[in-house]
């Protein structure tokens, strides 16, 4: 009987061995798969090396000195190294890290980007298309410093994605994020942002992402929040996308405190000095007995306006 059982123990342990390593190969062959469909489309994701570790029970890949470039050459990403972690016993859900240092370049500026601890989760179908079920990204400190030197900081940062599948028809995806402990060089120190709401897309989410993601449609905002320093701003409501990427619709902004929420929005150059005069008066004509004003935030392709006092261009979402 013990002779049986070792038997037995050593027939599984050689097919446990053997499915890691046609778990490696399938693996590496979807990377290269990856890269050759992102270069049908104009994509260029290039990278130095690539690792597949872990033997017998994870599969940790690591892509060294990766790069990833928009067709149109406009954006791309680049960073000493990339990595993503997966139990060999639970497929389809990755563990991904990022390295404490990050450059993106949009439209030939550059964004320089130093984080601890930054890493996701992800979970995705085991289908071909890959489907995305649910990603969470977290930070703790992050500083981004831009192409003129102005640096923006977090203390932490949360983000979230899950497919809403049971909602309705089409490709709809709840969407949170929070970052606290914000640092802004015009808006000030120790502010926190909130977003809670539903993205409906043109397209799920998959790995056909990296030849260009599905656009956003429609935003319904359950939450969108701006705290600190006195400074309170909330706005609820539901927004539409159009061709051109601009924001239609309108939504319910909630200002406790219009005075403070003025006085930054000047220190940051949201408003002129003239702007926030006339929005003032208009405030005291319709404030609450707290104080508080509930008013219309309105986008009419991309132009945005506070009870229809125009507030200028909001920048395009592609």
């Amino acid at each position: 009987m013990p002779r049986f059982l070792l038997g037995v123990v050593v027939v599984l342990s050689v097919l446990y061995a053997g499915y890691w390593f046609v778990g490696r190969e399938v693996l590496a062959r979807g990377i290269a798969r990856l890269e050759a469909e992102a270069s049908e489309q104009g994509v260029d994701l290039t990278y130095v090396d690539l690792h597949i570790r872990g033997f017998p029970s994870r599969f940790d890949t690591t892509l060294m000195a990766p790069e990833v470039r928009s067709a149109d050459g406009r954006v791309s990403w680049a960073a000493p190294f990339f990595q993503a972690f997966m139990l060999s016993y639970q497929p389809g859900r990755f563990i991904l890290i990022w390295p404490n240092d990050q450059r993106l370049d949009l439209a030939g500026a550059a964004y320089d980007a130093a984080s601890v601890d930054m890493r996701a989760s992800l979970a995705v179908g085991l289908t071909p298309d890959a489907p995305v079920n649910a990603a969470t990204l977290e930070t703790g400190a992050v500083t981004v410093t831009g192409p003129s030197g102005d640096v923006i900081s977090w203390a932490r940062g949360l983000a979230a994605l899950r497919d809403d599948k049971v909602s309705e028809p089409g490709h709809p995806y709840d969407l949170f994020a929070e970052a606290t402990g914000i640092d802004h060089p015009t808006l000030g120190t120790g502010l926190s942002v909130r977003f809670d709401g539903t993205g409906m897309f043109d397209g799920p989410i998959d790995r056909h992402a990296l030849n260009g993601l599905p656009r956003l449609t429609v935003l319904a905002v359950r939450d969108l929040s701006i705290r600190g320093n006195g400074l309170l701003v909330s706005a609820t409501g539901t927004l539409s996308v159009n061709a051109a990427g601009e924001l239609n619709g309108a939504l319910d902004l909630v200002l406790p405190d219009p005075p403070t929420a003025l006085a930054r929005a000047l220190e940051a150059g949201l408003l002129t000095t003239g702007q926030a005069n006339l929005i003032g008066s208009a405030f005291e004509a319709i404030a609450a007995d707290d104080g508080g004003v509930t008013l219309p935030l309105t986008f009419e392709n991309g132009i945005a306006a506070v009870a229809g006092i125009s507030l200028g261009i909001v920048p395009r979402l592609w």
